[in-house]
């Protein structure tokens, strides 16, 4: 209706070589809401989820939820700080939506211990990987039992001092027992 008010000409010329109304234009918007979507998902094939949030997280600034989409996307171990000292070392299983004042992280640990007031250095207390061994050994399909996901654990970003990428071998090799070369003494597993 407002195109007849507007360009009477042109819609004049239209009805002139296409008689029928709005069958036209019904039928070519049908045709493309078929054809759109095959198209964009060839476009997008190789993009996932995490390859948006990564990406929405490096433009938004957020580097730590950028470190963590990385991690998630690369099936990798990540430290995870919070603000009072402690610390998780384990996989990301699942970051939420990208907005980070609703943003939760769920670590499936395989390390826990704290980083030391004065030299922040890292302190393992708790090895969680013998008991997931263990939990996934029992886990069958009828029974209701424990499993690894009973020890998930959900960090909310404002608790989450910071996030990098662990390497256990790098760990071990500089910096369990002994002294570095500076002569300090390096952090062992507590526990």
């Amino acid at each position: 209706m407002l195109l007849k008010n507007m360009l009477p000409r042109a819609v004049w010329e239209y009805m002139a070589h296409f008689p029928f109304d709005d069958a036209l234009f019904f039928l070519v918007t049908v045709m493309l809401a078929v054809a759109i979507p095959p198209i964009t998902n060839l476009v997008t094939r190789n993009r996932t989820d995490n390859h948006y949030a990564k990406a929405a997280a490096r433009d938004g600034g957020n580097l730590t939820e950028w470190i963590i989409q990385e991690a998630l996307g690369d099936k990798a171990l990540i430290e995870i700080s919070t603000k009072r000292g402690k610390s998780y070392i384990g996989l990301p299983q699942f970051v939420g939506s990208p907005v980070r004042w609703e943003n939760d992280v769920v670590l499936l640990p395989l390390f826990s211990g704290y980083r030391k007031t004065e030299t922040h250095q890292l302190v393992i207390t708790a090895d969680y990987r013998s008991v997931i061994r263990r939990l996934a050994a029992k886990e069958d399909g009828e029974n209701i039992s424990p499993s690894a996901h009973d020890l998930l654990i959900a960090l909310p970003y404002e608790v989450i001092a910071s996030a990098r990428r662990f390497n256990l071998d790098v760990y071990r090799e500089h910096f369990l027992a002994g002294n570095n070369e500076d002569g300090e003494e390096k952090p062992t597993f507590a526990g």
